[in-house]
Formats: structure tokens, C-alpha cells, sequence
């Protein structure tokens, strides 16, 4: 238990400063670039992170099992196999994406405005570089090597963006959004570098048995059903983002993006905590230890409500000021802000429902509830927008969020016989034992844990 909360606090501590230093970042474009620099960089930002959640065919998401299961069986080429098919799938992505571009050029020559030419750079740059960054973080993370894994992306990509943009501003007058995305570029190229050498440091020490012979090649097959559910989970905002830049005013897009990038930086706490206890939900299930998924749950329960709790208070109490930071005006939409993060209270309030269907090969639920959920939310934000504005926005993303959580409740405790509501679950005794060294890897599919 103390190992574990050394982890949990180093994870959480970097994860904060991340935030920190992309919050700057944010608090940086808005003051130099303008509100409608930053309206701009948010919807590239969103296309990108949408292309590179769909570029490796949900591979990033199945990678995390199969390595470690592949580790434990001393199965090294399973493990090679893997991160090289989600390479190439990456690689055909972009060419597929640049044959596209160029076709579009040739027919439609000069007709590529301002705003088009930085998404599509954004896609075709950035995207790839966000890609690989999922994928061997995913492996990394399998490899027991968590502060390799996420530390390059959590903290110091945007410690590198905001020292970019910083040199940006000190030495050019420059107002071109392409400066933002290039001091992101860079900050990728850097981190996504290292990162690959960790991992191939951390690959040398797996064992190698010779005679073992990887016999999963299509990998896409065993991992497209992730590809939905990161999509409609992890990205469900910046989906969101690309439909909210379709009504609202760049002001008010604005105004969502600061309000989503405060939001992750006071859910940076739940996700060190998920990152944590969510491998031992899996490890348990595999044993058919319901004592063990159940203390699991209640160890996410009782840190992340908490957490929730104290984060609505605390935004509650500052988030109209540090609105205001960015314009004067912004101070006022306050309210949005804490609709858009009352999802973290939400979630924790269900519990982690998602991460025990996964764990029992629910794959499919998961996505028709998650796709229903983000129909929820676009719908909801095209119908309530010309009536109330961008609280419409705020409101059905909320309400998406809940209709998900609650209605994966049910499914856990219909099917399965387990509460992860909140109110159900013990209280954490913090005896769970480590991960299991060994597990068969022909169910890896079933076993996978979707981030949170």
C-alpha cells in the first residue's frame, strides 16, 4: 500500500504540473494570439486528437494486456507484433490522408482557405506524432513502466510547448496561429522521441523465449472494437469541440476550451487514481476474485468521489477568477465551467462501471452506450445552442456523461451482480495484492481497460 501511494502521488504531482504548464500555455495564446487565435488552435487541436485516436485502429488501447500478459510468457515477438502493426497502421493513415489532400489540391486548386490548411496541417503533422505517443505509452504502461509511459505526455510535452511559446513571444512579434502549432510539433518530435527510447530500453529487458511464435498477425481485428470506445470516450470533447465550432462564436469556443482544459487540469487527480487501481480490477477479474474486483472499486470510489467533492468546491470558489485571467469578460461564465466538470462528480458517483464491463469482455456495450451517449451531446448541443447558448453546449455534454455512467451502472449490476455506485461498494481496505505475473493471452481482447 505505501508503494502504491508513492506512485499514485509522483504520477499525480507530474500530472499537475502538465496541466500547469498547458494551462499557461492556454492563458499565453488567449493574451498574445487572441481569443480568436485560440478558438482556431482548438478546433485543429480537436481534429488532430480525433485522427490520432482513430489512426492506430484502437491498438493503442488494446496494447497495454497484451504486453503484459506477453511479458509474463517471456513472448517478446507478441509484443514486437503489435507495436508494429499499430506503426503501420499510423503510417498508411497519413499517406492515406496526404493522397486525399493532394486530390482535393488537383481538383479543387486555390480553394483551400486559411483555417482548412492549419487543420489539415494539424492532421497530417501533429496527429501521427500524437498517435505513437498513445501507442508506446500503451506499451510502456504494459511494461510496468508507468512514469515512461505517460510522463513524456503529461508533463513534459506541455512543459516544452509553454517554453516554445515562451521564446515565441520574446523574440518575435509573430500573431500566426502556425507558431502555436509548431511550438506543439516540436514539443511532440522531443517528447515521442524519448519515449521511444525508454521503450526500447525497456524492451531489452523483457525475456525471449526463441521457440515461442506469435500467432495473432491481424491485430486490427482483435482491437477495432476499442478503436469506438476510445473515440466516444477519450475524445468525446474534442468530437464535441468540432461541433461546437460549427454554431458558436469564436469568443464562446473559446470560452469551452479554457473551460475543458480547467477540467482536465482538476482531473488530473482521478486519473492518477484510475491509472493505478484499474489494472487490479483486471487482475482479479482473471481470477475470478469478486472479493478482489470489489475492493478495487471501492479504492477508486472512495479517493476519486472525494477528490470530485473538493475539486467542485474549489472551482466553486475560483473558477470565476481564473476565467477572468484570460479576459475580463470570461470571469462570467463561471457556471459553464462548472457544468462542463461536475462530469467528474458524475462518474465518480457510478463508479468505475466502464473498467468492470471491460473486464468481463463487454466490449460492445460499452461502445453502443458511449456512441448513444455522444449522439446525447451532439444533438443536445445543436438543439439547446440557439436557445440558451453555449450552456446548451455545456448541459448535454453533462447530460451525456450521465446518461453513460448510469446506464453502464445498470449493466454492471444487472448482468455482472456487482454495484460500483458509490453507495454500494466498502470501504477500501487496502490490502489488494499485486498484479498477477501470468494470465493467457488468446482473451487479451476480453480483459482490456479503456482510459478514464
Amino acid at each position: 500500500m505505501h508503494d502504491m501511494l508513492i506512485r499514485l502521488t509522483g504520477l499525480t504531482a507530474a500530472r499537475f504540473v502538465g496541466a500547469v504548464a498547458a494551462f499557461i500555455s492556454t492563458l499565453l495564446i488567449t493574451r498574445h494570439f487572441g481569443a480568436d487565435a485560440l478558438s482556431t488552435f482548438a478546433v485543429c487541436i480537436s481534429a488532430a486528437g480525433a485522427a490520432s485516436v482513430i489512426m492506430p485502429l484502437g491498438m493503442q488501447s488494446l496494447i497495454p494486456l497484451v504486453v503484459s500478459r506477453s511479458v509474463a510468457a517471456a513472448d517478446r515477438n507478441t509484443v514486437q507484433s503489435i507495436l508494429s502493426a499499430g506503426r503501420r497502421a499510423i503510417i498508411l493513415f497519413v499517406v492515406f490522408t496526404l493522397v486525399i489532400g493532394m486530390v482535393w489540391l488537383y481538383f479543387e486548386p486555390g480553394h483551400l482557405n486559411k483555417v482548412e490548411l492549419q487543420i489539415f496541417f494539424s492532421v497530417v503533422v501533429l496527429a501521427p506524432l500524437m498517435a505513437l505517443m498513445q501507442l508506446h505509452a500503451g506499451a510502456l504502461n504494459g511494461l510496468q513502466r508507468h512514469a515512461s509511459g505517460q510522463l513524456p505526455d503529461t508533463l513534459l510535452k506541455p512543459i516544452l510547448m509553454l517554453l516554445m511559446l515562451i521564446s515565441v513571444l520574446v523574440l518575435t512579434d509573430a500573431k500566426s496561429i502556425f507558431w502555436i502549432l509548431g511550438s506543439l510539433m516540436i514539443a511532440l518530435i522531443t517528447a515521442t522521441s524519448l519515449q521511444l527510447r525508454a521503450l526500447h530500453l525497456a524492451l531489452e529487458s523483457v525475456p525471449h523465449d526463441p521457440s515461442i511464435r506469435n500467432t495473432l498477425t491481424q491485430w486490427w481485428k482483435h482491437s477495432a472494437s476499442w478503436l469506438s470506445i476510445s473515440l466516444f470516450w477519450d475524445y468525446h470533447v474534442e468530437l464535441l469541440m468540432l461541433v461546437a465550432a460549427t454554431v458558436a462564436q469564436p469568443l464562446e469556443v473559446a470560452i469551452l476550451y479554457i473551460s475543458f482544459r480547467i477540467r482536465v487540469l482538476c482531473g488530473f487527480g482521478i486519473k492518477s487514481i484510475y491509472s493505478v487501481f484499474q489494472p487490479k480490477i483486471y487482475a482479479a477479474n482473471s481470477k475470478n476474485d469478486i472479493v478482489g474486483v470489489r475492493d478495487a472499486v471501492a479504492g477508486i470510489n472512495s479517493l476519486s468521489f472525494t477528490y470530485a467533492c473538493l475539486a467542485m468546491g474549489g472551482l466553486w470558489l475560483v473558477g470565476p477568477w481564473v476565467l477572468s485571467m484570460f479576459k475580463t469578460e470570461f470571469g462570467h461564465y463561471g457556471y459553464i465551467l462548472l457544468t462542463i466538470s461536475s462530469v467528474m462528480l458524475i462518474r465518480s458517483f457510478f463508479g468505475p462501471a466502464i473498467s468492470v464491463l471491460a473486464a468481463n469482455g463487454m466490449q460492445r456495450s460499452i461502445a453502443l452506450v458511449l456512441f448513444i451517449g455522444l449522439l446525447i451531446s451532439v444533438i443536445g448541443s445543436l438543439w439547446l445552442y440557439p436557445l440558451v447558448g453555449i450552456i446548451g453546449i455545456a448541459a448535454s455534454y453533462a447530460i451525456s456523461s450521465a446518461f453513460a455512467s448510469a446506464t453502464m451502472w445498470a449493466l454492471v449490476k444487472q448482468k455482472i451482480k456487482i454495484d460500483t455506485g458509490i453507495w454500494a461498494i466498502k470501504p477500501f481496505s487496502g490490502k489488494l495484492g499485486n498484479l498477477p505475473t501470468s494470465a493467457n493471452t488468446s482473451s487479451v481482447q476480453n480483459h482490456h481497460q479503456p482510459r478514464n
